[in-house]
């Protein structure tokens, strides 16, 4: 039975079902960041804006780690962060802006969303995050390797821009 467009019906009927996850990552991802992923990918073609995303990664069994904590220094952006992750996604998100997001990624490392940056801006991100978690004595740093995709650049869709965050640079 279908209800009029005023009334939405029960709430199992309240709307399309949502759209399955699609490509080779969409499995792994936490469903979060997957939503904001593709809402910021429709919010730069609406409004004909870049955006960068920066992957973080490490070693298997080298995850860098705090030497000492650090207090008092405000809120940060470092949602869906795993608990190991947290820390670092903390020092990571106070050395960016408030509209930047930390997560953490599958299978290890982190996620960094930078919305409104453009391409030219995204490699003088990665600098700053890979001095944040090798600098200072704060961090002890393994060999970290970080990677860069910008929309449109690298990639037009979810899948693509994780691709091209999985390819090394030229």
């Amino acid at each position: 039975m279908r209800h009029p467009p005023s009334d939405p019906g029960p709430p199992s009927e309240a709307g399309p079902p949502p759209e399955p996850r699609r490509g080779p990552h969409a499995a792994f991802l936490p469903v979060s960041f997957a939503t904001l992923l593709s809402k910021e990918l429709e919010r730069s073609r609406r409004y004909y804006k870049g955006f960068g995303l920066v992957r973080v990664s490490w070693p298997p069994g080298s995850r860098p780690t705090r030497s000492r904590p650090e207090r008092g220094r405000g809120a940060v952006s470092a949602s869906g962060a795993r608990r190991e992750d947290a820390p670092l996604a903390e020092a990571v998100a106070r050395s960016l802006r408030a509209a930047d997001l930390v997560t953490s990624a599958p299978g290890g490392g982190l996620f960094v969303l930078l919305p409104e940056t453009p391409a030219s801006a995204i490699a003088v991100v990665s600098r700053r995050i890979g001095d944040v978690l090798a600098g200072a004595g704060s961090l002890a740093s393994p060999a970290l390797e970080i990677r860069e995709a910008a929309f449109p650049r690298d990639g037009e869709t979810p899948a693509e821009l994780l691709d091209a965050l999985a390819k090394p640079r030229e």
